[in-house]
């Protein structure tokens, strides 16, 4: 399955992104001694994606070939049309992401393996017009799109309210448990209720094992308040993963951003950025 969760990051002028991150394992599940097991995995799936034209990304949980398959083609599609858009009308966005949905329903009326599913799509409405000069805030909305037998396979499509503080918004896959779990941990600490509380506890729940269908590095895909979408790069365990993937040292990665289990601002090797602000981990949560 999945653990997945995605929260806001807030900050003085209100939202300032939103994230959604995966772990990276793909698990053939079965029972072992009459409980759930993950009978055979491979820790190289990717379940985050992001366009690089519009601030848009995805990530999913539940069925795997599906969302794999057919994200990442959708999003080269919304990509294909031309250079990175620096201002995009509600209007716009609105047909984007309508149109996202409306191949994706088309692709999974056709699509003969049909498994329960969870996607989650998130986007951004630039309000602000440069052409006029009018100044507003960005709106961040979260689409969670599911679908399972036992609705006909039809998809029901639920908007997720978003506050305007760093708050988890959702928690979902075979590991959503252990996360609220964590974070609710995370939460009772003086580091509670930030952004990179909500990671960390991600990240230590993935790592705990709590979860034997959710394993191997995080994945973290975000949204600012300008620009596209943005995959992040992750150190994990001294490191380095892009795309679900290990990175090695011929790739060429000097435009991605990297973060560690702590949500620092790091490269590629796992060292601190240059001003970027170290957090410390409370002194009673032992370290990823």
């Amino acid at each position: 399955m999945t653990s997945l969760v995605a929260w806001v990051a807030g900050h003085t002028k209100g939202q300032a992104s939103l994230n959604i991150a995966t772990d990276n394992r793909i698990s053939w599940s079965g029972t072992s001694n009459g409980r759930l097991a993950a009978l055979d995995t491979w820790d190289q799936g990717r379940k985050v994606f992001a366009s690089r034209r519009y601030p848009i990304i995805a990530g999913y949980c539940g069925d795997v070939l599906f969302p794999i398959i057919s994200i990442p083609a959708l999003i080269d599609r919304i990509d294909a049309g031309g250079p990175t858009e620096d201002y995009v009308s509600p209007r716009a966005i609105s047909q984007i992401v309508g149109n996202f949905i409306g191949r994706l329903k088309a692709g999974w009326e056709a699509y003969p393996k049909k498994a329960p599913l969870t996607i989650y799509l998130g986007y951004r409405e630039d309000r602000s017009i440069p052409t006029t000069g009018v100044k507003e805030d960005p709106a961040f909305y979260l689409l969670r799109l599911s679908t399972s037998e036992s609705r006909g396979w039809d998809w029901n499509i639920t908007a997720i309210p978003l506050p305007l503080t760093s708050h988890l918004v959702a928690s979902d896959g075979s590991g959503g448990t252990a996360i609220r779990n964590h974070v609710d941990a995370w939460n009772a600490t003086a580091s509670g209720h930030t952004s990179r509380a909500i990671y960390s506890a991600f990240v230590d729940a993935v790592v705990s094992g709590v979860d034997p269908l959710s394993g191997g590095a995080p994945q973290l895909a975000s949204i600012y308040r300008k620009g596209p979408g943005k995959l992040l790069g992750i150190v994990h365990r001294n490191a380095a993963y892009y795309a679900g993937l290990p990175v090695n040292a011929k790739d060429n990665l000097t435009s991605v951003e990297f973060r560690n289990a702590n949500f620092e601002r790091v490269d590629v090797r796992g060292s601190l950025l240059k001003g970027a602000q170290r957090q410390d981990r409370p002194d009673h949560i032992p370290p990823a």
